[in-house]
Formats: structure tokens, C-alpha cells, sequence
């Protein structure tokens, strides 16, 4: 009984603590409406999530197609003849 007390109360002290993290950041932000958590109109607890603020990929990059095409030789996927391959179809598209 012991012992489920205690896994209780660092679940809780878990839950707070990380609770504490999250207000943090969201008073820590300088400008709230690009950097904090959306929240939905209806309901004041959901919090969604950040929009996705990378940039897409470029798939017509010729170097992240040569990185991307070292990666799958590196890892076994193509052969040695497949990566030349694939390298100078890459290459001839310069």
C-alpha cells in the first residue's frame, strides 16, 4: 500500500512540475499570438498545437536528393550501381 502511495505522489509531483513548465513558456513568450499554444475558441482548456513552422522540403534541391540518395546507400537499400546511377541522373539534371 505503501508503494502505491508513493508512485501516487511522484505522479502528481510529475504532472505539476510539468504543468509549471508549460506556463512558463507561455508567460515567457514576447509575442504570444505567433509562439504560444492556440487555444480553441470554445473551451479555455484545450490547448492546440504549435503550427508547423519548418519549411517543406524542396524535392527538386539536387543536394537533398544526392544526401538523400547517400543515405539510402549508406543504410544498404541501393547497391553501388543504383546510387551511380541515381547520381548521374541527378547530375544531369544541372
Amino acid at each position: 500500500m505503501a508503494r502505491l502511495a508513493l508512485y501516487a505522489l511522484g505522479f502528481i509531483v510529475a504532472v505539476i512540475v510539468a504543468n509549471m513548465i508549460v506556463r512558463s513558456f507561455s508567460k515567457s513568450d514576447s509575442n504570444p499570438t505567433d509562439a504560444s499554444p492556440k487555444k480553441s475558441s470554445g473551451d479555455s482548456n484545450v490547448i492546440r498545437p504549435f503550427p508547423n513552422s519548418s519549411p517543406a522540403p524542396n524535392e527538386d534541391d539536387p543536394t537533398e536528393k544526392l544526401q538523400k540518395l547517400k543515405q539510402l546507400h549508406d543504410s544498404g537499400v541501393l547497391t553501388d550501381e543504383e546510387f551511380s546511377e541515381a547520381k548521374a541522373k541527378v547530375l544531369e539534371g544541372l
